[in-house]
């Protein structure tokens, strides 16, 4: 929803280098549907933090929370009320493992899952 250059991985294969970007102008950003939810992390993977973006069509409290692959709580994130629109929170995973991680995302009757992996340097 906002214009700029944003990078990419390839999480699959982030260890060959796979990587690109691309540019979103004015003309390319849509409004965000209402009754929708968006959620997204950055970057993906990360090694210090990750920042989860959040679009929310209604102000309500938010609750996320960050799950181990095997289903187990890691960390109960946040749970606040949010304004409508666009949102941000920033992690820090220093205290995580390497490997994938899930974050769940609750608003009112809106509920999703995103993946997202860290990577600590050897």
């Amino acid at each position: 929803t906002v214009p700029g250059i944003y990078n990419y991985y390839c999480v699959a294969h982030y260890r060959d280098g796979m990587l690109g970007s691309f540019s979103a102008t004015t003309a390319d950003v849509k409004s965000i549907t209402p009754n929708t939810i968006s959620l997204s992390s950055y970057p993906n993977p990360s090694v210090k933090n990750v920042s989860f973006h959040f679009v929310l069509p209604e102000a309500s409290n938010v609750k996320m929370k960050l799950y181990d692959i095997q289903g187990k709580l890691v960390s109960d994130v946040m749970d606040e009320y949010r304004s409508s629109g666009e949102n941000e929170v920033s992690v820090n995973n220093l205290n995580l493992a390497s490997g994938t991680y899930i974050c769940k995302f609750e608003s009112g009757v809106y509920h999703i899952t995103h993946e997202f992996v860290v990577v600590k340097n050897k």
